[in-house]
């Protein structure tokens, strides 16, 4: 049933704050409802834990666009931001992300979380490193996790 606009909250702030990942073979069980909402917590494999991400301030965003093609609609979904500084063992740990696919919580500056990814379409992880070309330039890498999905994102209310 379509309705009118609800009235929206005058604090609206824009950004995301925090993010979190899982690789998508350690999550049993996704608990979405048909309201595209998350009510109890997100059920993990024995000893698996979401991970904490970083992104430098001002960077982490939640992008999500529906798209159409012959097969009928779908969600393009994207999680990313800015690593700073270039180190061996940063490199490494993104190389080996690149081999999985993952289940992202990212929380926006309102305290809304969202998971992007799910165990039929987990997130794909993609980086890029740059240098710049001068010494004000970030020194860094810019990374992505990437899904299609044909349902919007839920709304995680529980996070345990």
């Amino acid at each position: 049933m379509i309705t009118s606009f609800p009235t929206p909250d005058p604090e609206n702030i824009g950004g995301c704050q925090m993010f979190w990942f899982i690789p998508s073979n350690q999550v049993m069980h996704l608990p979405v409802t048909a309201q595209r909402k998350i009510l109890s917590p997100i059920v993990l494999k024995a000893n698996a834990a979401f991970l904490l991400g970083y992104a430098t301030e001002k960077t982490l965003f939640f992008d999500e666009k529906p798209q159409e093609n012959d097969a009928g609609d779908y969600y393009m979904t994207e999680v990313g931001g800015f690593f700073p500084k270039m180190t061996p063992g940063t490199l490494a740990l993104f190389s080996s992300m690149r081999k999985q696919r993952f289940i992202v919580v990212v929380e926006d500056n309102n305290g809304h979380k969202r998971v992007a990814g799910s165990l039929d379409n987990p997130m794909k992880f993609s980086f890029d490193a740059s240098t710049g070309d001068n010494p004000k330039s970030r020194n860094g890498y810019r990374f992505m996790f990437k899904c299609q999905s044909i349902h919007e994102s839920p709304f995680l209310l529980v996070m345990h």
